[in-house]
């Protein structure tokens, strides 16, 4: 006669504990990243190429806006990346809130110099990665994508002002 085991299951969590220092590492990485497919873009890609035909001189009204935002892309996706093989809770809620929040960052630095805008970068993607990350480490879904989409909102009129 087979036996019936009943035992209670309790939800597991991807992670026993919250690596802040990781997850902040990884932001400031992911800055430094991004400055550098900024200034290659803008240097290799878009200033030669796309600026000098007269074709394209409408989209060259702002090259740098324009690299930084491909750069914010491209940074992105490495970080979510990175996230997914940390097992970061909720690793695309980090990454895509990080990236609008961080959008146009290359026209905030732009006129700084070079130590600058590397610290100011890894600085800022790291915070975010933090604020993001740990937001997101709340069990239910719905109250997660609503307090991050707030602080999005947030940040991005604290910008704009």
């Amino acid at each position: 006669m087979v036996q019936v085991i009943q035992q209670d299951i309790q939800p597991q969590a991807i992670s026993d504990s919250y690596s802040w220092w990781r997850v902040s590492l990884i932001g400031m990485g992911v800055g430094i990243l991004w400055w550098a497919i900024t200034y290659a873009g803008l240097h290799f890609v878009i200033s030669p190429i796309l600026c000098k035909s007269a074709v394209s001189i409408g989209s060259c009204s702002d090259p740098l806006g324009l690299s930084g935002n491909i750069a914010s892309v491209l940074a992105g996706a490495v970080g979510l990346g990175v996230l997914v093989r940390e097992r970061v809770f909720r690793p695309i809620i980090v990454a895509l809130a990080s990236g609008i929040t961080l959008w146009g960052l290359s026209i905030w630095v732009d006129g700084l110099s070079l130590g600058e805008i590397l610290l100011w970068s890894a600085i800022l993607y790291g915070i975010s990665y933090l604020l993001y990350s740990w937001i997101s480490r709340y069990a239910i879904s719905i109250p997660v994508m609503l307090a991050v989409a707030c602080v999005v909102i947030i940040a991005r009129i604290a910008t704009v002002l």
